[in-house]
């Protein structure tokens, strides 16, 4: 029967000697051998995390690298309005990142549905194919397709509430974009600077907002395909997708920003043409990876069994007892509202929890520009875009072991692949935290030629290196939690987290007013309320690792709990 790979030391059991020396000798060889064996375990443990984190580093990179490769060169437009154009991309980039992240929960759910659900199937067939002696190439090909059942139906669920928001968000951005953008301060810098002209670079947030919207089917269907990856524990094949879109978009950028030949120029709204058309390109060669796996059905109602080679039509039982083709017409709509019960749990939670925090970042945003800040605030956000994606290659590593050993019912090694994850977490955010500040002055210099803009981002971005210790650890909770499908307590400790820094934003503005109100330069304002900004972002973090390390290591009703929280839980 399947037995998970447990972390367990090997015993050696030898009866009592005689002689003193050979009980030493035994007591020394079990200390050997259970010394080798936590050094193996630990090894192979830390060979699957690096082999799902090294490769997600740069599949979770795609959208933060589109948005750095954005603004490095938009910040490098010359002449009138450049402030404008730089300071319009950040507000527009805040808006759709809010459009988008407020989605990202079908990444989140889909992940640990599918690891979980393969990983379960995988257990129960193996038992069931030892118990009737099955062996060979046809219990492979069996249990390959009976254990991504589920799981197809749970991305093909996925992929239609992808759509169907990503449709909404576009069409809601393209009849709302003056309105939303109002609203986040981006015609909000005139009154507080008189060389800024708000009224452009609200123009110059809209041109770029209007364009990029046409991307948020695309953005939405990429956010599910890394998601069923990660339940694959396959995060190579993002890796691939999208590198292969960055380097349409940095091909593109300069030409449409600036012109090329017969090419004209347009500014910002070419940046987000070339950002469009790269994310709409990795959207179809992802939903065809995905046809071939068998998580979705092709045009003819057919799957592909992934890695086999060969067509094969993927079937389920209704409850009226006949046998459906995923896709055909007596599944298309029963079967596609079925297919979305599985993230029903989840999603609602994951919704409310990232909502909450696209409000907090999007209002730091408005804050910003608000009181004149919005083109230093928009290289510090980059930094911290680029830095927390890159971190969050170890959440979704912890995410995807998690899941599928709680599939399994391994609890013991689900906590002990968290732990691992945790500490390799702390180890990679100091190192990241030391870069950046080591990096200092000259890190601007990626974003803008202007040397009075670089310098204003000194003070936040110094505080943005020492938090990375911090976010790496929270981004590994965060996945343990997702993993475990702890998603209803992520939703509560986001609320509890973001009410501090919302209060501490809203007393940016506040500052910003009284300090015109007394006289105060433009300059000033604008410093002060950057640094008020970034304080309410650390503060975010240092509420979200105290909700965080409760529930893993002292709440004993957590899906993750170990032994003794658990104990202490059901005493209380």
């Amino acid at each position: 029967s399947h037995r998970s790979r447990r972390p367990t030391a090997r015993r050696v059991h030898r009866t009592r000697a005689s002689d003193d020396t050979d009980g030493e000798a035994a007591s020394t060889s079990r200390a050997n051998d259970d010394d080798g064996a936590r050094e193996s375990d630990e090894g192979s443990l830390d060979a699957a995390i690096f082999a799902l984190a090294l490769p997600a580093v740069a599949s979770l990179l795609l959208d933060p690298v589109l948005g750095v490769v954005d603004t490095a060169f938009v910040g490098r437009i010359r002449g009138e309005g450049a402030a404008e154009a730089l300071g319009g991309l950040a507000v527009a980039t805040a808006v759709f990142n809010f459009s988008f992240k407020l989605f990202n929960f079908l990444a989140e759910v889909t992940g640990p549905l599918v690891a979980s659900q393969i990983a379960a199937a995988e257990a129960e067939a193996t038992a069931l194919s030892d118990d009737a002696g099955l062996s060979g190439t046809n219990q492979t090909n069996n249990t390959k397709t009976t254990t991504r059942t589920k799981a197809a139906e749970t991305v093909r669920g996925a992929m239609t509430l992808a759509v169907s928001l990503g449709i909404f968000a576009c069409v809601a951005l393209e009849l709302g974009a003056e309105t939303i953008l109002r609203w986040s301060g981006a015609d909000g810098v005139s009154s507080l600077n008189g060389e800024v002209d708000g009224g452009n670079m609200l123009r110059q947030a809209e041109a770029y907002l209007r364009v990029r919207a046409l991307s948020a089917p695309a953005a939405l269907i990429g956010t599910v395909a890394v998601g069923a990856y990660r339940g694959l524990l396959d995060t190579k094949t993002p890796l691939l997708v999208s590198g292969a879109a960055n380097a349409v978009n940095l091909a593109m950028d300069p030409v449409l920003i600036f012109g090329f030949g017969p090419v004209p120029a347009f500014g910002v709204a070419g940046a987000a043409a070339a950002t469009t058309t790269a994310e709409w390109i990795a959207a179809v060669v992802f939903w065809k990876m995905l046809v071939d796996e068998g998580l979705l059905p092709g045009m003819s109602g057919m799957t592909r069994m992934g890695g086999m080679g060969k067509t094969t039509t993927t079937e389920r039982t209704t409850g009226t007892g006949t046998t459906n083709l995923i896709g055909s017409p007596d599944a298309s709509i029963a079967g596609w509202f079925g297919a979305l019960k599985p993230l029903a749990a989840g999603s609602a939670s994951q919704l409310v929890r990232t909502l909450i925090l696209q409000a907090v970042l999007l209002r730091a945003t408005a804050e910003a520009a608000g009181a004149g800040a919005a083109a230093p605030h928009q290289i510090c956000v980059q930094v911290w875009w680029v830095t927390l994606f890159a971190l969050d290659a170890l959440a979704m590593a912890a995410q995807s072991l998690v899941a599928s050993s709680l599939g399994a019912n391994d609890v013991a090694r689900a906590r002990t692949a968290a732990d691992r994850c945790l500490r390799w977490a702390l180890a990679t955010g100091t190192a990241v935290g030391v870069g950046i500040y080591a990096a200092g002055p000259a890190l601007p210099g990626v974003f803008t030629d202007d040397a009075a803009l670089a310098e204003s981002t000194r003070g936040p971005l110094a505080l943005v290196a020492s938090l990375q210790p911090l976010n790496a650890a929270v981004f590994v909770g965060d996945g343990v939690l997702q993993g475990a499908a702890d998603f209803d307590y992520l939703a509560m400790a986001m609320a509890a987290s973001a009410a501090p820094a919302l209060v501490m934003l809203g007393a940016v503005g506040s500052g910003a007013n009284a300090g015109l109100a007394i006289g105060a330069s433009a300059e000033i304002v604008s410093a002060t309320a950057l640094d008020g900004v970034w304080r309410a972002m650390a503060t975010l973090q240092l509420v979200r690792a105290g909700t965080l390390s409760w529930r893993y290591w002292f709440d004993g009703r957590s899906p993750v709990a170990s032994r003794d929280a658990d104990e202490a839980g059901k005493e209380n």
